[in-house]
């Protein structure tokens, strides 16, 4: 059956290049077409024709018309298109657009046209709400604690995201609807933060976040900033929800796009103490601060769904930002002058904590090292751990994270500076347990002769004490912060 089909396939492309080359051959050498061509051909073969034409004039505008191979010594689209035309409305009965054929391109690239742009579905969109009550969120997010920890929009460029949304000459304009979407996903956010004294929305935030998922059409077809934004503010709300499946899809559009664009080599300048004493462009440090959201929710969702990474280190400059790794020390000297705001960023979590993490599953879980045998994944886990304690030793000690219970006294802080030092307590006490948890993994614990065997039953000990410790903290800690601090 295949054999017969791959004979008859053969037949219809060989009739299909011998005829198309004659007749090209005859009409640019100044032969008279002969009309009869589809008379005196097989019909069978005539309809086979035209069911691939399309494909065949796109598959040769793309590579380029060989018109040397056909006879023919001009090459000039205005003398060729016209008899071209002629030529195919003589064999197939119809005309078709050739102006495609001479667009210098690959062949993977593909052409769409605008009206197609515009029909792509979107369906039950709500209109925005009044443009005070979005300004009203953006006052709250740029007065609270989480524009420290999560950047997730710039002042300015936020400003022109709304300018765009609600300009009505701009309702056909590329990147319109993605700025809309940009907008659904900031609100979903600040109903999830909760902010105190923002107007209410009539829906809540999984119908917010619903709304952007309508958008997703569009989002994927403008390529865009605000695209970004848009997906990686529905990643967090998704990730903070604990629909991690759904997280796992959006992060790799969101690591996609952050290569794209270029936020992850996108590294600002060492010159100046903090990013806005360096020369870098507003879009370039929002893009990289949009990179430092992403990176550490990939490597989270990375090793609590034990998938690979979507963003690569090997593949990113991880420089840190310029004056990040003095930032809580020079918050302790800051605080003492009544200075409580940081200069720069403090992200979810220490960067160079999430770092680790993500050497911890590169060397404990990934497929690599599920094969390593018990000498060389317990030094893996011993030289990790060496280095998460080094960073632990380098956080002032007023922020230090430890594996006592007790919270960390933090006296004459502002609300933002104790979240950021909570989430740092709580990213410890994980990265401590999915550290010394794997050394379960050794063929010496599960067949129970541990003895001689130095570090397991230690591993194992700092493993519980760890997740006991983070529970017995949550349990202190949660009832006085807002909504939304985790996720």
């Amino acid at each position: 059956m295949n054999q017969q089909r791959a004979v008859r396939l053969e037949e219809r492309i060989s009739f299909m290049e011998n005829l198309l080359s004659n007749k090209l051959a005859d009409n640019f050498l100044g032969k008279p077409i002969n009309t009869s061509a589809e008379s005196d051909a097989d019909q069978s073969q005539m309809k086979d024709l035209a069911s691939i034409q399309q494909g065949f004039f796109t598959l040769a505008g793309k590579g380029g018309l060989a018109y040397d191979k056909y006879g023919c010594c001009d090459s000039d689209p205005t003398t060729i298109i016209p008899q071209a035309r002629k030529l195919v409305l003589s064999i197939l009965g119809h005309s078709v657009n050739l102006q495609g054929l001479f667009r210098p391109s690959p062949p993977w690239q593909c052409f769409e046209s605008e009206h197609v742009r515009q029909a792509l579905p979107v369906p039950g969109l709500m209109k925005l709400p009044d443009i005070s009550i979005i300004n009203d969120c953006v006052t709250a997010y740029f007065s609270s604690s989480v524009r420290f920890l999560l950047p997730i929009i710039d002042r300015t460029l936020f400003k022109n995201t709304i300018n765009l949304a609600f300009s009505a000459s701009s309702a056909d304009y590329p990147g319109t609807s993605t700025a809309r979407a940009c907008i659904w996903a900031f609100l979903s956010l600040c109903s999830m933060w909760n902010f105190p004294g923002v107007h209410v929305l009539p829906v809540n935030a999984f119908t917010l976040a619903t709304e952007v998922e309508n958008y997703m059409p569009r989002v994927l077809q403008e390529d865009t900033i605000d695209g970004l934004q848009t997906l990686l503010m529905l990643l967090l709300f998704h990730s903070s929800s604990g629909n991690l499946r759904n997280g796992l899809f959006l992060d790799s559009l969101v690591a996609r796009l952050i290569y794209r664009f270029g936020a992850h080599v996108n590294s600002p300048p060492a010159s100046g103490e903090f990013f806005h004493e360096n020369g870098l462009s507003p879009v370039d440090h929002h893009l990289r601060n949009l990179f430092w959201i992403a990176y550490i929710l990939d490597k989270e969702l990375c090793i609590r769904m034990g998938q690979p990474a979507a963003i690569q280190d090997e593949a990113c400059d991880l420089t840190l930002p310029p004056g990040y790794a003095g930032q809580l020390a020079a918050l302790g000297l800051a605080s003492e002058r009544g200075q409580l705001e940081p200069r720069g960023h403090l992200y979810l979590t220490d960067l160079r904590l999430i770092k680790i993490k993500s050497r911890v599953y590169s060397a404990i879980y990934g497929p690599a090292a599920l094969h390593k045998p018990d000498a060389d994944l317990l030094k893996s886990i011993r030289e990790l751990d060496e280095e998460l304690e080094q960073w632990r030793l380098s956080i002032p000690s007023q922020y230090r994270p430890s594996l006592s219970t007790a919270p960390q006294p933090m006296t004459n802080t502002s609300h933002h500076i104790r979240m950021h030092s909570i989430l740092l307590q709580v990213d410890y006490y994980h990265c401590v347990a999915i550290l010394h948890q794997a050394c379960g993994r050794s063929k010496a614990w599960t067949s129970g002769e541990t003895n001689g065997v130095d570090g397991i039953g230690t591993s194992f000990i700092l493993a519980v004490e760890s997740s006991r410790s983070s529970l017995l903290f949550l349990r202190n800690v949660l009832p006085t912060l807002p909504e939304g601090t985790f996720w």
